[in-house]
Parts: structure tokens; sequence; C-alpha cells
């Protein structure tokens, strides 16, 4: 078992989203009765909407912020293995497209993971709920439609996707 594979990724995504379901449920607290509203609960239904809504432009600004200084020294030593550095925008853009294409065919995927293997780039995928053999051939040839040789795999519950590096830095 690899390094990779030892990460689990919904106790991963429980610890980071703890905060952020939160935030998400102070902005989609139901809206109050416009017809009989009292001014306090229009000012509480109004500040969790905007405590909550400015908590995710917060985050936006603070991943642009640190993806744009990290591409200069000294911020460059900052966050050399996430995604979120400078140098890794090109493995970025390829893991959203990878998720948008997933996304639209109806099988949602979350890249959480990935790391050079030579001449290959291999990434570890958590979908939402189990995914059949099937299914994972029909995401495959979405995804072979934009990008030739990409290859995805099941492996203890997860997808493996295997992309050559000559599609990532063309």
């Amino acid at each position: 078992m690899t390094e990779l594979e030892q990460i689990d990724p919904i106790k991963m995504m429980l610890e980071q989203g703890r905060i952020t379901r939160l935030f998400q449920h102070l902005l989609m607290s139901p809206k109050p009765d416009l017809k009989n509203i009292t001014d306090k609960e229009l000012f509480t239904w109004a500040a969790k909407y905007y405590i909550g809504l400015s908590y995710f432009k917060l985050g936006i600004q603070y991943h642009n912020f640190v993806s744009y200084i990290t591409q200069y020294y000294p911020f460059s030593h900052l966050y050399k293995n996430s995604l979120i550095h400078a140098s890794n925008k090109e493995i970025r853009k390829v893991v959203v497209q990878f998720e948008k294409i997933a996304t639209n065919i109806h099988i949602p995927i979350l890249i959480y993971n990935g790391s050079p293997e030579g001449t290959l780039y291999e990434f570890l995928a958590y979908t939402q709920r189990p995914t059949q053999k099937l299914e994972v051939d029909i995401l495959e040839k979405e995804i072979q439609k934009k990008y030739r040789d990409v290859y995805i795999r099941i492996i203890n519950n997860r997808l493996r996707i295997i992309v050559p590096n000559a599609l990532i830095y063309p």
C-alpha cells in the first residue's frame, strides 16, 4: 500500500469541512416570511447570510492571493506540495477539468491526492457513492475524448487516475 492509499479522504474532508459546513449552514438558512417579519428576525437572517457569504468570498481571495505570491521568492517555499502553489497551475487545471467532466456525466468525484510516478502522474479520487465498473468505463471514455491517454481503475473503492506527464505539461 502506497502513501497515497493510506490517506482516508472521508476523514480528511470531515476535518476540513466542519467549519465550511457551519458557514454553508449560515449561508443557506431559510429566508423568513416577508409578510409578517420582525426587525430582529430580518437582522438575524441577514447577518447569517452575509457572514456565510463573506467566508466563501474570503476563501476564494485567499486561494487566489496565495497562488499568486507563491511564484515569487521567498514565498515560493510555501505550500510547495499543494495544488495552491503557482508551480502546480497546470496540474490544477487538469484536476478541475477531470472533475467537471465527471460531474457532467453524473459521476461526481473528488481528486484528493496526486503524485508523479516516473513518466506518469497518478491521482487518487473519491466518489460520493459506490461506483460500478461500467460507470468507471464511461468516465474513462469521456475523459479520453479530451485527454486521449488517461486510464482509470478502481482500487479499494477509490479511483486511480493515471495520466502521462505530456498531457499535463505540454
